[in-house]
């Protein structure tokens, strides 16, 4: 959850800060907010479909021996993904930006800091 946060928070501070204003921003990196979106209601759908619970309630033990429901590795897979993907396009938006930085202060040299 921490890496999806990342991503919107990294597109505001870039664009707090004058860089990439409007939808520029949001066309940086492999997985933006639409994309978890999918993903996301993707993995809770097909989590639905394969159950994440037991139906056999004859077996009183079988809820706590360890076996993880297919329902549940669908789901816990689609997070992995986000996660993944997110913290990959947090880091390409803070390049992208570093990358504009440097382009600003290579164009106009008085508006780097003064040593």
């Amino acid at each position: 959850m921490g890496s999806a946060v990342m991503v919107s928070y990294t597109r505001a501070k870039a664009e707090g800060l004058g860089f990439s204003a409007g939808t520029g921003m949001a066309a940086i990196g492999i997985m933006p907010r639409e994309v978890r979106l999918v993903i996301l209601s993707a993995g809770l759908i097909l989590a639905g479909v394969f159950g994440t619970l037991r139906d056999d309630t004859s077996c009183a033990g079988c809820a706590g021996d360890g076996a993880i429901l297919p329902g549940v590795w669908i789901l816990f897979i689609a997070l992995w993904i986000i996660t993944i993907g997110a913290t990959i396009t947090t880091i390409q938006r803070i390049l992208h930006v570093r990358a504009q930085a440097k382009r600003q202060t290579t164009a106009d040299p008085s508006t780097s800091p003064q040593s």
